[in-house]
């Protein structure tokens, strides 16, 4: 076998055509970079909760936990038994209101 010097290798970058890169376009399935700032890792959709069952439920975690703060805290965690949804975000409708209140059910008779 000949030994090639190494002035005379040629890279695979030399062999290949010039591209222009704006001339090629973007692979679907691709996230383009846009002005919009990166979005948090846990954030959630903004739904809206019924009024009534929003100070039914808001009441109802009251009396479990015993306080408000405490109530407004499990409110806004994410909770296993509502499939990791916040229990605030399921007060839209009215089966995701009535899950919330068989959640604080089990909590008050010690489930969970």
């Amino acid at each position: 076998m000949p030994k090639v010097k190494k002035s005379d290798r040629s890279r695979r970058s030399d062999r290949l055509p010039a591209v222009n890169d704006e001339a090629l376009p973007a692979p679907k399935g691709l996230i383009v970079a846009t002005d919009r700032p990166p979005r948090r890792k846990f954030e959630t959709p903004v739904f809206k909760a019924n009024p009534e069952e929003l100070t039914k439920v808001v009441a109802r975690a009251t009396e479990v936990f015993g306080n408000e703060d405490g109530a407004f805290r499990w409110l806004g965690t994410p909770v296993a038994a509502l499939d990791y949804a916040t229990p605030i975000s399921c007060l839209g409708t009215h089966q995701g209101a009535m899950r919330v209140n068989d959640v604080l059910t089990q909590i008050e008779h010690g489930v969970w």
